[in-house]
């Protein structure tokens, strides 16, 4: 049996009520991969590979983590370019504003995302961030945001089609002072949507 499955199987509790709040856990995206896998017959990293990456102009290459049974690493280990990290993100904004499943997949998600107990600025939709952002135009609206280790973090402003992306090697996701995904990037999305 795969080990992922086996950590899975031993949790036994519910920690919330269902659709009331967040408790985000990389268990709940580890388990989506491993269900796509036992359903198709193909790694999530090879779906996304095939039906995404290669989709979106991508100048690089994929990499993403997998156990020993070949099942993907939802949680972590993906490593794309920065630039193809842009790339995505422009992807999912295009999807959204051309309506496709996708993009109604990641309106649904904005809209009926769930406050969380880990961060305070931030909801959680379907597998994704959600962070309410200012920009030039507008006062605060609900957006996207992913976020990695290190302060890594992107936010999509698809009112005004801008990605902003900044990679960081900080131990504590800040800069100085300031939260990278809190105070940083939101601030750049203000910035960027004065250019266009």
């Amino acid at each position: 049996m795969n080990d992922q499955v086996e950590i899975i199987q031993s949790i036994q509790d519910r920690y919330s009520e269902q659709g009331k709040v967040s408790i985000y856990h990389t268990l709940d995206v580890t388990a989506v991969s491993i269900l796509v896998s036992e359903l198709t017959g193909k790694s999530v990293s090879k779906i996304f590979n095939n039906e995404i990456f290669t989709k979106m102009g991508a100048s690089d290459s994929l990499y993403w983590w997998e156990d020993k049974n070949g099942v993907t690493i939802g949680m972590a280990g993906a490593y794309m370019t920065t630039r193809d990290w842009a790339k995505f993100g422009q992807f999912i904004i295009d999807n959204i504003n051309q309506k496709t499943c996708m993009g109604e997949f990641y309106l649904s998600g904005i809209k009926n995302a769930l406050p969380t107990l880990q961060r305070d600025y931030q909801d959680y939709g379907y597998y994704f961030w959600v962070q309410n952002v200012s920009n030039s135009t507008f006062e605060s609206k609900p957006m996207i945001a992913f976020s990695g280790k290190f302060g890594h973090a992107m936010i999509l402003d698809h009112y005004s089609n801008s990605v902003v992306l900044v990679t960081s090697a900080s131990k504590n996701s800040k800069y100085g002072r300031k939260h990278i995904r809190r105070d940083i990037t939101p601030g750049m999305i203000k910035e960027a949507s004065k250019i266009q």
